[in-house]
């Protein structure tokens, strides 16, 4: 298939779960209101039709979350929690690196490019750094 197949095929899944979704709350919204008025002609003092429409409000919110998404943790958010972490990673294997480095030549760098560190870190706080990572941080 080439892109545009593939681009429209997943358009078109994503408008029918669209539809559907407004389907379900024009269903609910008539259900409620039926069961609303249902209560309000047969017991004026038991307001029962609360339950009912707060199990339909659940399944309501759990459809729109699955079609649209749960508010504030969409892909742009999961997309920008990814390179944080990525970014965390990065400069935690660069200090590393930059510390195994001066180390090995037991002289303070001069260089530009080295991260910032702390003069005064020996080896006991290079090791409680590493006890730190977990190994599913490095896939």
């Amino acid at each position: 298939m080439d892109k545009k197949t593939i681009t429209y095929l997943k358009a078109e899944k994503r408008v029918k779960e669209m539809k559907s979704f407004y389907r379900f709350l024009f269903v609910y919204v008539t259900i409620c209101c039926f069961l609303m008025a249902i209560n309000f002609v047969s017991d004026r003092h038991e307001f029962w039709s609360i339950y009912p429409v707060l199990g339909l409000s659940l399944a309501l919110a759990f459809k729109y979350a699955r079609v649209f998404g749960w508010p504030g943790f969409g892909k742009d958010w999961e997309e920008r929690k990814f390179y944080e972490e990525i970014e965390k990673i990065r400069e935690r294997e660069e200090r590393i690196q930059f510390m195994l480095n001066r180390e090995k030549t037991n002289s303070p760098s001069s260089s530009i490019d080295a991260p910032r560190i702390e003069p005064d870190l020996d080896k006991l706080e290079l090791k409680e750094l590493r006890k730190q990572w977990n190994d599913s941080e490095f896939v």
